[in-house]
């Protein structure tokens, strides 16, 4: 274990192994935090920590599990930097039967799963603990389950019925998050966060018929954020600028 200082941090933190390589960075988790903000809520693959410390801010008491003990001390610390005590952290496989019935009073179930570090085609079926395992096994306990995913995935590849929201961190693709139940509010979301604004577009948005013309070039050219191509939001994004896209 070592203390470290990583630009994804606003503060030194303590990580192990590859944690902070795997860490969401602080101003994702904020983000991601706010939209979860809740009573309870279980981080079930929580790591070091990061996104764990940032659901603290938002939601009235939060459970940090992860099944290394090290990691976890790591987590146990950042709380400690980032002045949060409403973690309760416990060590322990998030399947096991023993560490549903400790969070049995968790609103949300959020997972950022483990998954291979390279992989010729990015899929859902990589992640460990997969999808479906955690959703049975918590399946008495809430309906409200997030996922990180791979942001690589085109929508098409996630064969869930969830919500798909690609976030770009400055101009470059960076986090997939699939929310199921009561968290989804449409099927494909994309979320562009600066350091200092952010702005969401979502599917559904319907796109006027007739958009006319641009009579001029643009003096600019305009090049769509990462996450709006990724969640194939082109046409929503056109009919917000007004822009025709000959459709």
């Amino acid at each position: 274990m070592k203390r470290i200082r990583s630009p994804k941090f606003s503060k030194p933190v303590f990580t192990c192994g590859e944690g902070v390589r795997f860490a969401t960075p602080e101003i994702v988790a904020s983000y991601r935090a706010g939209r979860l903000k809740t009573g309870v809520l279980a981080d079930i693959s929580c790591g070091i920590g990061g996104q764990a410390v940032c659901f603290a801010d938002e939601c009235n008491r939060v459970y940090g599990v992860d099944i290394d003990g090290e990691r976890l001390e790591c987590a146990s610390r950042n709380a400690g930097v980032y002045g949060v005590d409403n973690i309760t952290f416990i060590e322990g496989d998030a399947l096991s039967p023993q560490v549903v019935e400790q969070v049995a009073d968790a609103d949300i179930i959020f997972s950022d799963p483990a998954r291979p570090i390279e992989e010729d085609v990015r899929q859902t079926d990589s992640l460990r603990p997969g999808i479906p395992m955690v959703m049975e096994a918590y399946r008495d306990v809430t309906g409200s389950f997030a996922f990180e995913a791979p942001p690589q995935m085109p929508p098409e590849r996630i064969d869930f019925d969830c919500e798909r929201e690609y976030l770009s961190l400055d101009g470059q693709l960076n986090r997939l998050t699939l929310y199921f139940g009561p968290l989804k509010r449409c099927e494909r979301s994309a979320v562009v966060l600066k350091r200092d604004m952010y702005y969401r577009l979502k599917s559904g948005v319907s796109i006027p018929p007739g958009i006319p013309e641009a009579d001029k070039i643009p003096d600019y050219a305009f090049e769509p954020d990462p996450a709006v191509v990724k969640a194939e939001l082109l046409g929503e994004l056109a009919a917000g600028l007004n822009i025709n896209m000959g459709l």
